[in-house]
């Protein structure tokens, strides 16, 4: 029998709402004490909210000749939303004060989605103790994290996958790869028939990691005149973490306890294409590993927030699974030095 929405859990307990207040006073206070100074990225992003020509050089880029299609991805490729965000908020405030609002509220954006989620307090943790999760692109690498925070807020209050996607692809244009997953998955045949789906989503994706040099190339805008196809930043290991962590989604669609129009079964099908998108690039387009390599850990804390308390009950081993691969990343974190970011 499937699980309806809004039983396969319960509701957010006052109990979230207790650690959602705590974990904003921990991201406050970090911010107010650390020194940024010393920060990676710090003076490009300052940099960012100092430029009044941002969006000049975005139309610059506007050709009508060009093909329609080149003219849409032109949006996702030049990140017209971060290019929006960036031109407002840096003419109301200053280039320092900007950088360090916008750490607040993209963590605000995470932990507020993850408080409206049944067992959200998974995700909070998560979110802490996985180090790309507040400890990069929480706190440095922050246009990843304006984008992961907008997808997380929308998808986590009931927006449409699509829209999140694509909004948040207009962010940061790694998020092409959800998108991608999520049109696929708004083809009919293929959201009903899940395995079908994935069959399809790893089709689509093997022929873009094998041609992704030359696509990129084409489509990937200012990116493209300095990326390095051949460069990656993971491991044979970051692969297996990767499957790991992959453990719970499988499960939640191997089950059939969740109807495909479900919050649970679309988040873990999404987390699913980015376990199959890591997997493939890894060995095809490198670059697609290291640049899109935050998902794979990421994406897994939706489905946890959604039915941890569900997969506890029925399927442990997977939690134990997904457990064994957060706590490898963690001991990485503290080995790489990543927490103490704030503190250096």
């Amino acid at each position: 029998m499937l699980v309806r929405q809004s039983d396969h859990l319960g509701r957010p307990g006052s109990i979230q709402a207790v650690i959602l207040s705590l974990a904003l006073v921990i991201v406050v206070l970090l911010i107010l004490m650390a020194d940024r100074s010393n920060v990676l990225d710090q003076e490009n992003y300052i940099r960012y909210f100092q430029d009044e020509h941002l969006m000049d050089v975005f139309f610059a880029r506007l050709d009508p000749r060009d093909p329609w299609l080149k003219t849409v991805l032109l949006f996702t490729s030049e990140e017209f939303l971060w290019l929006v965000y960036v031109t407002v908020i840096g003419s109301l405030f200053a280039p320092e004060f900007s950088v360090a609002l916008t750490v607040f509220l993209l963590n605000f954006s995470v932990l507020y989605g993850l408080s409206k989620l049944p067992n959200g307090v998974y995700g909070m943790v998560l979110w802490f103790a996985i180090p790309v999760g507040a400890a990069v692109i929480g706190y440095y690498q922050i246009r990843q994290g304006v984008a992961f925070g907008l997808f997380m807020v929308l998808l986590a209050t009931g927006r449409p996958l699509l829209l999140s996607a694509l909004l948040a692809a207009v962010v940061h244009t790694t998020f092409a790869i959800p998108l991608a997953i999520a049109c696929l998955m708004y083809i009919p045949a293929l959201r009903v028939r899940p395995w079908l789906c994935l069959v399809a989503i790893s089709t689509v994706f093997l022929t873009i990691t094998i041609v992704g040099g030359q696509l990129l190339g084409e489509f990937g805008g200012r990116r493209s005149e300095t990326a390095e196809f051949d460069q990656g930043a993971t491991s044979l290991n970051f692969v297996y973490v990767t499957l790991m962590l992959g453990a719970p989604s499988l499960a939640l669609v191997a089950c059939r306890q969740f109807s495909p129009r479900s919050p649970v079964f679309i988040a873990s099908m999404v987390h699913l294409g980015v376990v199959i998108w890591l997997t493939l690039s890894f060995f095809f387009l490198p670059v697609g590993t290291s640049r899109v390599g935050y998902f794979g850990p990421l994406l897994s804390i939706l489905p946890l927030s959604m039915a941890g308390g569900f997969l506890l009950r029925r399927y442990p081993i997977v939690i134990l699974i997904h457990s064994i691969g957060a706590a490898i990343l963690v001991y990485g974190g503290v080995r790489d030095q990543l927490y103490a970011q704030p503190f250096l």
